[in-house]
């Protein structure tokens, strides 16, 4: 029981392991006995006695005790080993620790800053994960908020994303277009969505004009760029309002504008049944108020008789009512013909000067009778581009009303100022201003701004203020209260000089042909071959009969009248024809059957505005009288032409 080392079997170390082998009843006893009991075998039966009974105790012993034993020693031997075993692996386990501790220990001063630096990711790591969920709730919160927006709206809403496709809609979309079955779902595209709507009919468009329509809807809806009003069917109208998004999507909101429709519709019907109203009893006001005017005229002359002071009290205010309604009548049918768009502009290239001296010439008797003294800059030669008629209206307007409201003995200037392409036209007075509150109401129609000692209609301004931008010019003003008001225009620069326009006669309404003038001679007076000769060519009876008044009072003078172009030809080419009035419908046809005489042709008259810019530049009109005929200008200019 020593061992054996080179056969790698070590010596049993416990007390209790020798003793199971070396004991008295131990297997090294056991084992003794066991080879005894074999050589007595031997030894009986070379001696041929009996030996079953040795053999019967080798057998008890090989299955019995030396097998117990044996198992047991083992089994001892075995539970030793083990111990040793777990030692030896708890030595080498605790040997390992020590060396990392070691090892750990001689690095801390390394290894501390990492640590934290981990400690601090892990930390910020932590919290973002908390702050994401939070985040990611908070959308969700405002997700559904902005659903309950969408759904709370009256007007049908659509998100399409940057692939113009349907992501999102609310209830009222499909209430306001009501498509069978599921037609409207996600992902659909708006030109599918269109083409839908138009095959079910909803658009009041016609079917030969749909295709068009829908390339214009898509048109727009690229754009996304404002609204658009759609007609449906039933009447039914829809205000689309497209916008586009950071992220190139497109929203549309379609919001129901029937009643609003219907209303401007029924509004803008009535505006034209009025402004039609106001334009055709303007004119019927017009036309007895221009025989009143000119016979009050006539009285005030006292022509046939002179009159008392109390008649010439009585024909002033005729007179004054008179020209007060005329001029209401004429801002009516200029505003009426600005609100129904039937007013014509005929735009040009005119010199500036010779329309400040007229409109300066014409205010200047109002003028002298407030004490306002009058002032203008030279225009030079500089042009304008504007229409000849509704600009002067304009400086006449302006310079008027800062007469009336300027001071007395108060200054009127007219300024112009001359840029590259603008001519800025100021009319500068120093009235009493315009309170700041009252700067809005300015242009406003039929509003006096509380003055209401000061004679006028209130549409002056207003009127003036569309006439400058039909003109394509702006129009302002600056004041200062108790210092005076300057309004301002401003219109292009027309370079170069005036060139006559080549407009065709028989284009304009209401023109009278040749052929309808000498269709028809109807009777008029020939003058007697001792007497000058004044003819009038289509005029009114009342225009006729005052004419004649004032032909009266001329010596040796007659008037002779006709409406046919071949008689007042023939007239008007006698040695004894002075003076030739003819309206302004009439004057290019004249023109056209009178060529050009050398030596002293007759003095035309031509009454009413120019009806073509050409007429203006034509040497053989001498005059230009507007209407209604005023006695005192007709007999200067008739005195002034009779030899």
């Amino acid at each position: 029981m020593r061992g054996d080392l080179e056969r790698g079997i070590r010596a049993p170390r416990t007390a209790m392991l020798r003793a199971s082998y070396d004991g008295p009843n131990g297997v090294d006893a056991l084992m003794q006995r066991y080879l005894a009991l074999g050589k007595a075998l031997l030894q009986t039966t070379d001696e041929g006695g009996d030996f079953r009974p040795i053999a019967s105790q080798l057998i008890s012993m090989s299955q019995g005790e030396f097998l117990d034993a044996l198992d047991k020693l083992v089994d001892q031997y075995q539970q030793e080993s083990e111990a040793s075993t777990d030692t030896l692996r708890l030595l080498q386990w605790c040997a390992l620790l020590a060396a990392l501790g070691l090892l750990a220990f001689s690095a801390l001063g390394v290894l501390r800053p990492l640590i934290a630096q981990v400690r601090r990711s892990l930390d910020e790591q932590e919290s973002s994960e908390r702050a994401l969920r939070a985040a990611e709730l908070q959308q969700q919160h405002f997700q559904r908020r902005l659903v309950d927006a969408i759904e709370a709206l009256d007007d049908a809403f659509a998100l399409f994303d940057a692939d113009d496709r349907l992501t999102l809609y609310n209830l009222r979309f499909t209430e306001v277009f009501p498509l069978p079955g599921e037609t409207i779902a996600t992902g659909m595209s708006f030109s599918e969505f269109v083409r839908v709507i138009a095959e079910q009919r909803m658009y009041a468009i016609p079917i030969d004009r749909m295709e068009g329509w829908i390339s214009e809807r898509m048109a727009i809806h690229r754009r996304a760029e404002g609204s658009r009003e759609i007609p449906l069917s039933e009447g039914r109208w829809l205000r689309a309002t497209e916008r586009r998004t950071r992220e190139g999507g497109t929203v549309v909101i379609w919001t129901d504008v029937s009643h609003l429709k219907q209303a401007l519709i029924a509004a803008d019907q009535a505006s034209r049944a009025k402004s039609e109203f106001m334009a055709r009893m303007s004119h019927e006001l017009r036309t007895p108020l221009n025989a009143i005017l000119g016979f009050a005229q006539v009285l005030e002359q006292g022509l046939e008789a002179p009159l008392t002071a109390r008649q010439m009290e009585c024909v002033a205010h005729i007179l004054q009512g008179g020209r007060h309604l005329l001029a209401l009548i004429n801002e009516v049918l200029d505003l009426s013909a600005i609100e129904s768009g039937s007013l014509s502009i005929e735009m040009e290239a005119l010199a500036l000067a010779p329309v400040i001296k007229e409109c300066l010439a014409l205010v200047s008797p109002q003028s002298l009778d407030r004490q306002v003294a009058l002032s203008s800059d030279a225009a030079g030669q500089c042009h304008v581009h504007a229409d000849r008629k509704r600009l002067k209206q304009v400086l006449l307007n302006l310079l008027s009303n800062g007469i009336k409201y300027n001071r007395a003995g108060g200054q009127l200037t007219l300024s112009v100022i001359v840029s590259e392409h603008i001519i800025r036209l100021t009319v500068a007075d120093t009235g009493h201003g315009i309170p700041p509150d009252l700067a809005r109401r300015v242009f406003q129609p039929f509003d006096r701004l509380g003055a209401s000692n000061v004679e006028g209609t209130g549409i002056g301004l207003s009127i003036t203020k569309r006439l400058v931008e039909l003109m394509g010019g702006h129009i302002g003003f600056d004041s200062v209260v108790d210092v005076g008001t300057s309004f301002w225009i401003e219109l292009a620069k027309a370079p170069g000089e005036y060139a006559a326009s080549s407009d065709d006669p028989a284009c304009l309404p209401g023109a009278v042909t040749t052929t309808d003038r000498f269709g028809s001679a109807p009777s008029m007076s020939l003058p007697q071959s001792t007497e000058y000769c004044i003819l009038a060519i289509d005029l009114s009876p009342a225009d006729n009969e005052l004419l004649r008044l004032i032909v009266s009072t001329l010596r040796g003078a007659c008037l002779a009248s006709t409406s046919n172009v071949k008689d007042a030809h023939e007239i008007s080419t006698s040695r004894l024809c002075q003076v030739v009035i003819a309206d302004t419908l009439l004057i290019n046809e004249f023109l056209a059957a009178t060529p050009q005489k050398q030596g002293n042709p007759p003095v035309l008259i031509a009454l009413g505005d120019p009806l073509y810019p050409r007429h203006t530049a034509d040497p053989r009109i001498s005059h230009w009288q507007p209407k209604p005929l005023k006695t005192r200008e007709i007999a200067r200019l008739l005195r002034e032409t009779m030899p």
